[in-house]
């Protein structure tokens, strides 16, 4: 039977991409599916939802945030990227299967919180088979709606290896990691059989796209990490050939990543999807990372500019774009979410934009891009399940996955630093 839910009277952000907001909006919900939206709905329904003062925007989407490392947040804050790596390598060998289930459900389970419907759980952990599935199923026990992206090594001989399905409770899709040998182009082959995003991490490696190229055609289901240093070359053909760019504006400053190349892509004609990157350095808070990608792209569309260029300078609503209508066109599910319209799925998020962090609020889409954070949240809808309730998780018990990710934490530090250093 069908459950109908009507969402009333909230500020409504549909989508970012044009400036049609609805300041008392309805929203109604069959099942999985927005199948209304507009002023005074009149339909009979299952339940009500007063949204009178809050703001409702599309569920947000993280395109790039490795959810083993949540139990790690915040643990080397002044690291370089090469600091960072070693860290990571030295400490990711502590971590048992029960470690990798408590962090990557403290990771969705934070992401809930905030406001994310959609994650790209960046699992470049999976050290065996029963780590993959610790993963996996803490995912499913999240509900979020999720990426397993399985990181494999580019040089592998095993063409399979990389190569994950994802948690079915939700409509989701595949992923495979890619590197830049014939390894690597083995696996584009096999994920574009299996219709999966395939995601390329080039990074420190400017012609990592031109090389590619020669092996193997580039398209729309290509998402590259890390691009900030790539030639204008490989930018040109990740433009032409409909390729997305994912960026890590926040970690990129803290580990010395070219943080303003915003201007570089927005010359190249290419918009960005954000991903948070690594808590272990950065800010997970998806509010933090608009604020950290709307300063950076200005700060570089306007230092380009006094150079002579003619660079677009992103507003709030663009910024918002990046974590909604961008991140689900970057994963082929443009036509399930990131904008809130009839016919797509119902991930939502609710904010109230109290006047303490946001003040009066005379610019909900500004209010929330420059002023929200996850305390904000009061609700979040996936697939029209509401998973977060007045400012509280539904079917998580917060208390004891806090409890099992503080053990974990605390024999992980203890582990690692017994272990030498990975070189």
């Amino acid at each position: 039977m069908t459950r109908k839910v009507l969402i009333r009277g909230g500020y409504l952000i549909p989508t970012a991409e044009r400036d049609d907001d609805i300041p008392e909006a309805d929203i109604l919900i069959e099942d999985d599916t927005i199948t209304q939206v507009g002023e005074s709905i009149d339909a009979e329904v299952d339940q009500i939802i007063d949204a009178a003062g809050r703001v409702v925007i599309p569920g947000l989407i993280d395109l790039h945030r490795p959810l083993w490392e949540t139990l790690l947040g915040n643990s080397i804050p002044d690291a370089t990227w090469p600091a960072y790596v070693l860290r990571r390598e030295t400490i990711r060998r502590a971590f048992t299967p029960d470690d990798v289930y408590a962090s990557t459900l403290l990771g969705a389970a934070s992401a809930l919180h905030a406001g994310v419907t959609t994650i790209v759980d960046f699992d470049d952990l999976a050290s065996t088979p029963a780590h993959i599935d610790a993963a996996a199923s803490a995912l499913q026990r999240a509900q979020v709606r999720a990426v397993h992206a399985v990181v494999g090594d580019g040089d592998s001989d095993d063409p399979a290896a990389g190569t994950a399905g994802t948690p079915r409770p939700l409509p989701a899709t595949g992923v495979v990691w890619t590197g830049s040998g014939p390894a690597g182009v083995d696996r584009i082959r096999s994920a574009r059989e299996k219709n999966l995003p395939i995601f390329v991490d080039v990074g420190r490696c400017p012609e990592a796209v031109e090389r590619l190229a020669a092996h193997i055609a580039l398209g729309t289901d290509m998402i590259y990490l890390h691009a900030g240093d790539l030639t204008t070359r490989s930018l040109a053909l990740v433009a032409e050939s409909g390729g997305t760019v994912s960026w890590s504006p926040a970690l990129n400053a803290v580990t010395g990543q070219t943080p303003t190349a915003y201007a570089r892509l927005a010359a190249a004609g290419l918009t960005p999807a954000l991903g948070t990157g690594n808590a272990m350095v950065a800010s997970i808070d998806p509010f933090d990372q608009l604020r950290s990608a709307y300063q950076h792209a200005r700060l570089a569309a306007h230092e380009a500019n006094r150079r002579g260029a003619d660079a677009p300078v992103p507003t709030a609503r663009t910024a918002l774009g990046w974590a909604t209508t961008a991140a689900g066109r970057a994963l082929g599910l443009s036509h399930r979410i990131g904008s809130i319209e009839p016919g797509k799925q119902a991930d939502l998020t609710l904010l109230d934009l109290d006047v303490m962090t946001c003040g009066p609020v005379s610019c909900p889409v500004a209010a929330v891009v420059l002023g929200a954070t996850a305390a904000n949240v009061t609700d979040v809808f996936v697939a029209g399940r509401r998973l977060k309730c007045d400012g509280e998780l539904m079917d998580i018990d917060t208390e004891s996955v806090g409890d099992a990710a503080h053990e974990a934490h605390v024999r992980i530090r203890l582990a690692a630093d017994r272990r030498p250093a990975a070189h």
